[in-house]
């Protein structure tokens, strides 16, 4: 009322307003917003007073999602729009499907890979989980941070510097081995050579090899066998008409076609066994002067036994053989009696002899040696000169 003290009562303080709600920050994780704790509303006044009730606790007012504060536009959208521009990039360090496949390679899933690692160890005596080249692969892939192709192509550059670094050099062996087939290659070449150098540059025809007699004579004749003529008279000719002094022995060297004859072709002439012919090996016709010319015949022989046996079967038919060549002075044109041949020791060789009127004898001086002759004294001069001949 009007003119009626108004005693001022206890002023009423003005009920204190909570604060606003701090903003949620953005969350550290990208496009999440952690949702603000309630803060509790306090007077003072009624703290201080035990009667009064209870504070009550007010929510602190939620913002809605569509409208985000200055700082969530700032760091959360920005983060949200990153990641999802993140999200559309490749990822380096994750091997290309298609080079996976290209390759033989399938990458392995996630769920797969996460229960790889969760499989327990294998139990004792259990056989061992087989390694696949595909998953050596991606578990080299994901320790070294590279792609597929990035490791390929260190492989195929390790294998070039390998090959470069462990090219072989020059092996010893193989060098030897060289030098032995060249060495080898050029003697061959080298004999080759010399052989055609020899039937090359060698007179044409076979020289005849060096006669050498099987004695010493004192004097040498040729003479020419014609082919018509008989070769028992052509010496025969020849004995009469040869002149040597006393004891002298003169070789006569038998030529035919110009060419000295063998002794096999002798020895066919005279009539000698096949088995005789072929066991001579040299031959040499001659006459020694005892009253008057004496022929002998000398033959190298190569198999004792059997010449010894081949003269024995010839005793039947030597004289006819031997013919006018062997035929006594005074015999004349008489016709060859048949010879029949006794054992005799001269000089201590054994001499196998015809009777006297139409002689011929013949012994093994040497086992490889036939004296043919018509009397001893001619086999002595024959022993004596090849004794000497054999000393010199």
């Amino acid at each position: 009322m009007e003119g009626e003290e108004t005693t001022p009562g206890p002023a009423s303080e003005p009920t204190p307003v909570p604060d606003p709600a701090p903003q949620p920050d953005a969350s550290p994780f990208l496009g999440k917003t952690i949702a603000p704790k309630p803060t509790v509303a306090l007077n003072s006044d009624a703290a201080s007073s035990p009667d009064s009730p209870p504070p009550q606790i007010s929510p602190a007012p939620s913002r809605p999602p569509s409208a985000p504060n200055a700082k969530d536009a700032l760091f959360g959208g920005n983060i949200v729009e990153e990641t999802s521009t993140r999200s559309r990039l490749p990822d380096i360090n994750r091997p290309d499907p298609r080079t996976l496949r290209e390759s033989g390679l399938v990458p392995r899933a996630p769920q797969a890979a996460k229960a790889a690692k969760n499989v327990p160890p294998a139990a004792p005596g259990s056989p061992p989980r087989l390694r696949t080249y595909a998953a050596d692969m991606l578990a080299e892939i994901r320790k070294r941070g590279e792609t597929l192709s990035t490791i390929v192509g260190a492989e195929q550059n390790k294998k070039l510097t390998d090959q470069t670094e462990t090219r072989p050099g020059a092996d010893p062996k193989e060098i030897q081995r060289f030098v032995m087939l060249a060495g080898a290659g050029i003697l061959v070449l080298a004999g080759v050579a010399i052989v055609g150098a020899v039937f090359l540059f060698m007179p044409k025809g076979d020289a005849p090899p060096p006669y050498t007699p099987l004695l010493s004579p004192n004097a040498s004749t040729e003479v020419t066998v014609a082919p018509e003529s008989e070769l028992a008279s052509l010496l025969a000719a020849e004995r009469k008409s040869t002149q040597m002094s006393l004891g002298s022995v003169s070789e006569v060297r038998l030529l035919k076609d110009g060419a000295f004859m063998s002794a096999e072709e002798v020895l066919a002439i005279f009539g000698a066994p096949p088995v005789l012919v072929r066991n001579a090996d040299s031959l040499m016709i001659g006459l020694h002067a005892y009253d008057r010319n004496q022929p002998f015949i000398l033959v190298k022989i190569s198999a004792y036994d059997l010449a010894f046996q081949a003269m024995l079967e010839w005793e039947k038919t030597i004289g006819e053989g031997l013919g006018a060549f062997f035929a006594p002075h005074d015999s004349g044109s008489a016709a060859v009696p048949a010879l029949s041949f006794t054992d005799a020791v001269y000089a201590n060789v054994d001499v196998r002899e015809s009777q006297p009127n139409w002689r011929v004898l013949y012994a093994f001086p040497q086992r490889d040696l036939l004296v043919i002759t018509t009397n001893q004294s001619t086999l002595r001069e024959v022993l004596i000169r090849l004794s000497l001949s054999a000393g010199r």
